[in-house]
């Protein structure tokens, strides 16, 4: 698996990046590697009130003007939500992390890889499955790295693994709950234990990429 993981990353490095890997290529690397993807749907209940969209402006996602709003905005609302001493970074900028990362939930490493786009598409599916795959094998074994596709409206689209080569998948529109699900994935110390569990969906038992 590791030598499969490997090879695709020498192959995107020389020929394509993240966000433009093929259709035919992420398939075939799903049929190598044995990787299913699955949805879930969250059936649980919905206050009404929830915290307001991002507003975005007209200028493109890596604008520096509005990358920075969007780290306001995250901090905002998220921030207060994270466990202690876990931050946000904005990594953009760092082309030699990943790639083509955008922001992170850290803490002695990564915890969550995080897509931010104006107008979440399919084709996004495959650039965030990628990086959450590459960002897990750099961190530590206790760290089961997420990765998370939102346009910060009514998309929010999250990515984990399980066993028997299952990439997950849950997609949630009410803002505030996706937040509050995002910073239990975050907290890989709740109950030294693999599970998070969110009322509304099946108990979430997550993997390492090395387990499988």
């Amino acid at each position: 698996m590791r030598q499969e993981i490997k090879e695709l990353r020498e192959e995107k490095i020389e020929k394509v990046s993240y966000s433009t890997v093929s259709s035919a290529q992420f398939s075939s690397f799903c049929m190598q590697s044995g990787f299913i993807i699955q949805s879930l749907e969250y059936k649980g209940n919905l206050p009404r009130k929830d915290i307001p969209a991002f507003n975005w402006s007209k200028y493109a996602e890596n604008f520096v003007e509005q990358r920075e709003n969007i780290l306001n905005y995250l901090e905002e609302h998220l921030g207060e939500k994270l466990p202690r001493n876990v931050i946000i970074s904005e990594v953009a900028s760092e082309r030699g992390f990943l790639n083509t990362v955008d922001a992170l939930v850290k803490k002695a490493g990564v915890r969550a890889v995080i897509e931010l786009k104006k107008i979440v598409k399919s084709s996004h599916i495959k650039q965030i499955i990628l990086e959450m795959i590459a960002a897990d094998l750099f961190v530590r074994d206790e760290i089961k790295v997420f990765g998370l596709l939102t346009d910060l409206k009514s998309a929010w689209h999250f990515f984990w693994l399980e066993e028997g080569k299952k990439i997950m998948t849950v997609k949630m529109t009410h803002r505030n709950k996706a937040l509050d699900f995002a910073c239990k994935l975050a907290d890989v110390y709740r109950d030294q234990s693999k599970e998070v569990n969110l009322i509304g969906l099946q108990k979430v038992q997550r993997v390492k990429i090395r387990e499988l």
